[in-house]
């Protein structure tokens, strides 16, 4: 004769255990919501699984599609990266430059302070960090805020919390509640795209939804080098060509993008990635990245143009509809002074 409580003993074993479980996943997130809402960046240490049925990936429509569908599970949701960058800031650069545009304009009877007051040029220092949330087509980024000390707020300002630019609903607009502007551009995104694409392709991602075919793949022991064309406008422009360096987590660690420019010269995207974060319930991604525009003129010397060199926070969990909406809110305040269309 089996003993009842022996015979229960297993199943609430289990049930106990369940439970612990469910606690200890629910503190974890609890810490984790609480630590982003104060600003503090969420680590996260769970580990992914490669993605990929094989290495090296063969088929070179499978792995576009593969591609394709790991940057669309990375959409809808709140990417939070850190931007870095220096700004040089000289201060009698900045006394000569408004005492030249008072001249201009006839107004030097001003009294103007001894240029030899002014303090010598100094590095200003930024690591700003900001939130992207990409649904498809919309795009919405937000400024939490800047990590670093103003050194001089008299000529240097580095806080513009609060700032939010979107093309939700079709028009793309921004606003500062810092200098009360809201600017109006209509369907133009030069900014936001160009924003965009840099901290996707910093964290390793968004390169596959540009491209259309993928022509080569070269494998090595633990990269594969791939070659294809794309765009990377919102018009198609001939030959823009792509050649990425991914690793086993399929997250692209070199990227050269040439895009054609006027009288055969290019503008090269170059990008450089490292680290890894892996989750559960996401692709991973690159810590680190740097992305590089670089021109190059035909018979020319190159020169190079914007660098964003970008540090991964954090990434949340898909958004329902509701809180998607919630995030890319955009409500400026009554009586702003509207700038554009």
């Amino acid at each position: 004769m089996v003993c009842f409580k022996s015979a229960l003993r297993p199943r609430t074993m289990f049930l106990q255990r369940s439970l612990a479980l469910g606690v200890a996943l629910f503190c974890c997130r609890a810490f984790a919501d609480d630590a982003a809402a104060i600003g503090r960046p969420t680590k996260v240490t769970q580990v992914g699984l490669v993605e990929g049925e094989s290495w090296p990936p063969t088929d070179p429509d499978k792995l576009l599609q593969q591609m394709k569908m790991r940057d669309a599970s990375i959409e809808n949701r709140i990417l939070t990266i850190e931007e870095r960058w220096i700004e040089r800031i000289d201060p009698k650069a900045i006394q000569a430059q408004i005492q030249f545009s008072d001249l201009k304009f006839g107004q030097s009877n001003k009294s103007y302070p001894d240029p030899n007051s002014l303090p010598d040029a100094y590095d200003q220092p930024h690591r700003r960090l900001m939130e992207l949330i990409v649904r498809q087509s919309e795009v919405t980024l937000k400024v939490v805020g800047d990590l670093e000390k103003c050194l001089n707020p008299e000529y240097g300002s580095i806080n513009n919390t609060g700032y939010i630019s979107t093309n939700v609903g079709g028009s793309l607009r921004s606003y500062s509640p810092m200098t009360g502007r809201l600017h109006i551009m209509g369907s133009s995104g030069g900014m936001l795209r160009s924003r965009r694409h840099a901290f996707e392709w910093c964290t390793g991602h968004g390169f596959a939804k540009l491209m259309y075919r993928i022509k080569s793949i070269k494998a090595t022991e633990d990269l594969i080098v791939i070659k294809g064309d794309g765009a990377v406008f919102d018009i198609d422009i001939d030959n823009t060509t792509f050649e990425l360096e991914i690793d086993r987590n399929m997250i692209v660690r070199r990227a050269v993008i040439s895009v054609p420019s006027g009288r055969g010269g290019f503008n090269d995207y170059r990008v450089t990635t490292d680290g890894t974060t892996k989750f559960v319930n996401a692709p991973a991604v690159a810590q680190h990245g740097v992305s590089q525009r670089v021109l190059r003129p035909a018979g020319k010397l190159q020169r190079d143009y914007t660098k964003y060199d970008i540090t991964f926070v954090s990434l949340s969990d898909a958004l329902t509809d509701e809180e998607y909406s919630q995030v890319v809110e955009f409500k400026p305040k009554p009586g702003v002074q509207r700038v554009g269309m």
